[in-house]
């Protein structure tokens, strides 16, 4: 899901869990404390409210969503297989 709103635009507000920091690099989303509702709450109202912030969000979101397009994973995971 989180790929699919990286293409689309959609800043991503989520807990900073797993591999979320790694494919949220900063400038495609917001990173919340895990298992903070409060915290998760203040990055959606912090996009809700700041348009700047939102709009720049959108963009860093269609740029990094590019590192998982299946054209250049399959080139990648062929790399491994090989």
């Amino acid at each position: 899901k989180i790929v699919e709103s990286l293409a689309s635009g959609v800043p991503v507000v989520t807990g900073d869990v797993g591999d979320r920091a790694e494919m949220l690099t900063p400038g495609a989303g917001v990173l919340a404390r895990p298992g903070d509702a409060h915290a998760l709450a203040e990055g959606i109202a912090a996009l809700l409210t700041n348009d700047t912030l939102r709009l720049q969000l959108a963009a860093g979101a269609r740029r990094r969503a590019e590192a998982y397009r299946w054209d250049r994973l399959a080139k990648d995971w062929l790399k491994s297989y090989r």
